[in-house]
């Protein structure tokens, strides 16, 4: 799953992921648009993030 679909998948926009992650909007519209120096880990690892927030506000955890 890319970083993308994970976002689209929990309801969330990119300012919402952008602060969730503490990055600028720019990094990772840039991410999913395929450009900048996109690492793997850390992808993967707010994919992780994106996942655990979606759970946690379905679930009234937040």
């Amino acid at each position: 799953m890319t970083m993308k679909e994970a976002r689209e998948k929990a309801g969330m926009t990119r300012e919402e992921v952008a602060k969730l992650v503490q990055f600028p909007v720019k990094t990772i519209t840039d991410w999913e648009e395929g450009r900048g120096n996109r690492v793997e880990f850390i992808e993967k690892r707010i994919i992780s993030m994106i996942e655990d927030y979606a759970k946690k506000r379905d679930n009234n955890l937040l």
